[in-house]
């Protein structure tokens, strides 16, 4: 511990790896190379979480066990923070609040003799990071959970609408064998998928890490990442398309993402979306509206736009 605490985490692992050769269940030395390990997080060397959850599953304590599982969630949300990737900042909010569980649940089972203070002032500290990156950016956060939570669902209630408008897009946009194709905001992957179909090479990226999961599982021979579409982790001119279907509207600042998707295009390449036309010309949407505007809390604000397709 002492060679933790003098900031030479390399030294302490080096140390608890020759204590659990004698002892593999020693338990000090398995939460003290946890500690080590997580240590090494901000300064960017290869531990993977496999490693620290072998070590966490040794953990014989049943308090313990949730107490370090809460830190290397907190650890690890930091880390994103100062990695500052794209969706690093929805990454670390999700890991912020897996950290305050964990927490919770080891001062619920804290044995007596335990000290109180530790998993309160723990999850006191990743409340108010969770809280801070919350506010700012509400809309986000609010699309975010929104995406998270329904991922599994959109194919079945939303994808037979927004499906049909893809050859238009694809078709406006002048998609054609051989382009590379950044798809935005692509949700289960079908603008990609759809692509690869007439050639073109695709990678799709968005901000929810559940529909990147489904888009992979549907498309496996497409690229899909995690990220910001109104950050992307793309070099300028970089892509002879960049599409976004019924993405834009979706976003706390669509001239950002306008404003990326020129940046990674190429000399001469072509920005396309899709967004939804404002209710007296969408009777479908116009149906919603109405029953939102009768029956839903309308302290939010709204973002109101049938079909648009702009290729620009």
């Amino acid at each position: 511990m002492r060679y933790r605490l003098l900031n030479e985490p390399a030294e302490a692992e080096s140390i608890c790896l020759d204590v659990l050769k004698a002892d593999p269940e020693n338990q000090e030395a398995i939460i003290t190379l946890l500690l080590a390990l997580t240590d090494r997080f901000v300064k960017g060397y290869g531990v993977s979480d496999t490693q620290v959850k072998e070590l966490l599953a040794r953990i014989r304590s049943e308090y313990e066990h949730a107490y370090y599982a809460g830190i290397f969630a907190e650890r690890r949300a930091k880390t994103k923070l100062i990695q500052h990737t794209p969706g690093c900042r929805f990454q670390a909010y999700d890991l912020f609040r897996e950290a305050m569980s964990w927490f919770e649940r080891a001062e619920a089972i804290r044995p007596p003799g335990k000290k109180k203070s530790l998993s309160n002032f723990r999850w006191s500290n990743c409340s108010y990071l969770a809280r801070a990156m919350r506010k700012s950016d509400e809309f986000t956060r609010c699309e975010y959970e929104g995406w998270q939570r329904v991922a599994e669902k959109y194919d079945a209630v939303w994808s037979s609408l927004t499906r049909q408008f893809i050859p238009y897009l694809i078709d406006a946009a002048h998609v054609s064998t051989g382009l590379s194709v950044l798809d935005v905001a692509c949700g289960p992957g079908y603008v990609s998928g759809a692509v690869k179909k007439v050639g073109a090479n695709p990678t799709g990226v968005d901000f929810s890490k559940k529909m990147v999961a489904i888009a992979g599982s549907m498309f496996p021979e497409i690229d899909f990442r995690e990220g910001d579409a109104q950050q992307l982790a793309f070099p300028d001119a970089s892509y002879d398309r960049v599409l976004m279907n019924f993405g834009l509207l979706h976003l706390s600042s669509p001239e950002k993402a306008c404003a990326e998707a020129f940046r990674v295009l190429r000399p001469r390449g072509k920005f396309g979306f899709t967004i939804w036309a404002e209710p007296h010309e969408n009777p479908g949407g116009k149906i919603v509206n109405d029953a939102i505007e009768a029956h839903a809390n309308l302290n939010v604000r709204r973002a109101r736009r049938a079909l648009e397709v702009f290729v620009c």
